[in-house]
């Protein structure tokens, strides 16, 4: 009896706990990461994919991870010597932790994306809703000087407006949820534009740091010179994602940022899926958006850039799924 009882609540366990639950409960991590100040320990979130990974059925997910690495080997291989650059050559922890950051966030997409390729309305539903009460929370406290914002910065609240925006006019056709979301965004967006001092000549920082970068050694064209140096050695050209990873993750990390960028664009040129038409707007606007200052900075905001990077390339992966994955598929 106690077996059977044992049996049944292991299946009701796993028919509710999904890969799209781990954007919500993620993103709480990664803001609370950055009210605490602690980007340097963003490798943190890596916790959450761990134990999602175990929980929703190892097996499965360790075939996902193979079709990722096959179907983007590039990616992959470039991680990998990030690693090997970090921890071997060029000793520094915080700079080896950002790099299995960003992997592991990637990879955490791409399992939500594929995972949810049959039925991909499901993926947002649950960080749309705290990520709501997050904005909502946080415009009762702009009015409240003594307080500060939960998303921290005005900057980075702007970015998760016009991000949980896109979320809202892109992915949900329900009228109750479509007003309310625009009422919130109109507000937060509002708000976080008008006290953040966003610079648009921050475009141009990219133009500015390229004599600075080009001083560098051979390896540090490649690699960079690590997490954060931006900061301290040029802080003038720091408020550009862009400019940031040319300095602090070389010539190769520049152009995989870049590369997502275009691949984005190219997904919504030639994709006739309507969500991974959506999904790469989404891309689209994270990424312009961080040219007008760095994410490094910023946990939360690296986690919405990564993990809908990893979305997208879920979503326009046409490897077969593993079986599982296939039957939570709604018809």
């Amino acid at each position: 009896m106690n077996s059977d009882r044992n049996a049944n609540m292991d299946k009701w366990f796993e028919n509710r706990i999904q890969w799209e639950d781990f954007l919500p409960v993620s993103l709480a991590v990664a803001i609370y990461i950055s009210y605490m100040d602690l980007p340097r320990n963003s490798a943190l979130l890596l916790i959450p994919v761990i134990v999602f990974f175990a929980i929703t059925g190892i097996r499965d997910n360790l075939i996902a991870l193979l079709h990722f690495l096959k179907q983007y080997w590039i990616f992959s291989v470039l991680m990998v010597s990030y690693l090997y650059y970090y921890k071997f050559i060029d000793d520094k922890a915080d700079s080896l932790k950002f790099s299995v950051f960003t992997l592991g966030m990637v990879i955490a997409g791409y399992i939500v994306g594929s995972q949810n390729k049959n039925n991909p309305h499901k993926i947002y539903v649950k960080m749309w809703i705290f990520l709501c009460a997050v904005l909502i929370m946080d415009i009762i406290r702009a009015n409240q000087d003594t307080k500060g914002l939960y998303l921290v910065a005005y900057q980075a609240a702007f970015e998760f407006s016009l991000f949980f925006t896109c979320l809202t006019f892109l992915f949900f056709k329900d009228k109750k949820c479509i007003l309310i979301g625009g009422i919130v965004s109109f507000i937060a967006t509002t708000i976080s534009f008008i006290k953040a001092s966003i610079s648009f000549t921050n475009v141009m920082a990219l133009k500015g740091i390229i004599p600075l970068f080009i001083s560098g050694s051979p390896k540090q064209l490649l690699f960079g010179k690590g997490f954060f140096f931006t900061v301290i050695e040029a802080p003038d050209y720091w408020e550009n994602t862009f400019a940031a990873y040319l300095y602090d993750f070389g010539l190769l990390g520049f152009l995989l940022y870049l590369g997502a960028f275009i691949f984005a664009i190219l997904i919504l040129a030639r994709t006739k899926d309507e969500f991974c038409r959506k999904q790469s707007i989404l891309v689209i606007v994270i990424i312009l958006g961080s040219m007008f200052y760095c994410f490094e900075a910023w946990t939360n905001l690296l986690f919405i850039l990564y993990t809908s990077i990893g979305i997208l390339l879920g979503l326009a992966d046409k490897s077969k799924l593993p079986n599982s994955y296939q039957e939570i598929q709604e018809p």
